[in-house]
């Protein structure tokens, strides 16, 4: 059995030589821990958003309860500030939870690339990543694509 294939890719008129392996355990796993990596700080962000909205809600019912109210509350006046205080550091929190959160696509781009860069080998290696993503093609195309080469390389032995 054969792990290693030369193969011949093309994007438009430009050919690419590439060595075509596959991923062994450890490589597998690192693309898991990569992906595992990347879900959980998306969730992190969306669970911090999540709760944001929820200080919201609560800060603007008590609000509302202060402003019906006929007497001062000094207990609701603490809480109202307590709320807030903590919807401020987790406003700057989410803040730069987003700066670094990932869209899907940049997530899927940054999880292929990875993949490329494991599986992939030969003299045009970097420049065939290099456009493959400078050019927008999508990741699951340029993995068929491989697939049905390796298949090719295979038969003809």
């Amino acid at each position: 059995m054969k792990t290693t294939h030369e193969i011949e890719l093309s994007i438009d008129d430009k050919v690419y030589n590439l060595t075509v392996k596959d991923l062994n355990k450890k490589e597998k796993l690192r693309l898991k821990q990569i992906a595992d990596e990347v879900d959980a700080k998306r969730k992190n962000f969306t669970k911090k958003r999540q709760e944001l909205l929820r200080l919201s809600n609560e800060i603007e019912l008590n609000e509302q309860i202060k402003a019906n109210s006929k007497t001062v509350d000094i207990e609701l006046l603490k809480e109202i500030k307590s709320l807030y205080d903590k919807y401020y550091k987790l406003s700057s929190e989410v803040s730069a939870l987003e700066e670094q959160s990932l869209s899907d696509d940049d997530a899927k781009d940054l999880i292929s690339k990875e993949a490329l860069n494991m599986r992939l080998g030969g003299k045009d290696k970097e420049i065939f990543i290099k456009d493959v993503f400078d050019l927008s093609i999508d990741a699951d195309v340029v993995f068929k694509e491989i697939a049905l080469k390796v298949k090719e390389a295979e038969e003809k032995k």
